[in-house]
């Protein structure tokens, strides 16, 4: 086992993410990560400047050919020792939301990208992106977000959890989002939130949630969910007509934003 994962300051989902990324590390030298070299440079070029410059040591970590959603990315020597101080590695997790295929199978990849992403986000240098987003160049602009010495984010990791945010919802609440965004809210904790019940089966769904509030967005679609969400102490706020302003509102209430 990797000293990394024994770090007691690397717990939760970091540990997690620097585990599932070190398994996708191809021995040095061998054909594999010579394969995964190429795979992540089609992909890299792609990204935002500050992802090109990768001075520390590191090895290549590809999710296996044909894996959707496909992780690329860069495993800083250091994560070996348990020395890493941020982490702030590059990488992206990638869509193929331009292959042909069924409704069913294009719903099970989104939501497998989406919960894959709730792990790899705590490494702060790994992005959420589609194919499509890639080919069109969509984030060559985004901005890493820096830990300052008092332990706070700036804002451009806000801006970068927008983007993310952004990037996911659907477009029914996409213009909704724009405007929170807009007002300084913070974005949502999740998109494609879920809820389990005690059995461990998806009893109800909603589109982003404010986790520390308890608040949550539901579509027309989710519509359904709203007394189970409410029997477990959430806010649902259903996005119709001007539901950012109660969004909002709601979040003030409960001193999520001033």
């Amino acid at each position: 086992m990797i000293e990394a994962t024994q770090c007691p300051a690397l717990n939760g989902y970091p540990k997690n993410a620097i585990w599932a990324t070190f398994v996708m590390v191809a021995p040095p030298g061998s054909p594999a990560a010579s394969h995964a070299e190429t795979r992540l440079r089609d992909v890299w070029p792609r990204l935002p400047g500050w992802a090109q410059d990768v001075s520390e040591p590191h090895a290549v970590a590809c999710s296996r050919d044909g894996a959707e959603p496909a992780l690329y990315g860069r495993w800083p020597r250091a994560f070996v020792h348990g020395t890493a101080t941020d982490l702030q590695p590059p990488g992206v997790l990638v869509l193929n939301d331009g292959a042909p295929t069924d409704e069913a199978t294009r719903h099970l990849h989104w939501r497998r990208w989406l919960h894959l992403y709730n792990t790899f986000q705590t490494l702060t240098g790994v992005l959420l992106a589609t194919t499509q987003g890639l080919h069109h160049h969509d984030y060559e602009t985004i901005t890493l977000a820096v830990t300052t010495a008092a332990g706070t984010r700036p804002t451009e990791a806000t801006s970068q959890a927008w983007a993310s945010v952004l990037d996911r919802v659907l477009p029914e609440v996409k213009a909704g989002m724009h405007k929170l965004m807009e007002a300084d809210v913070p974005p949502p904790d999740e998109v494609g939130y879920e809820h389990a019940n005690n059995h461990g089966d998806v009893d109800a769904e909603a589109e982003a949630a404010w986790c520390a509030a308890q608040v949550v967005v539901l579509t027309e679609a989710q519509a359904e969910y709203a007394s189970l969400w409410q029997a477990q102490g959430w806010t649902t706020v259903l996005a119709r007509e001007t539901w950012e302003v109660t969004v909002h509102e709601k979040l003030t209430t409960a001193g999520a934003h001033p």
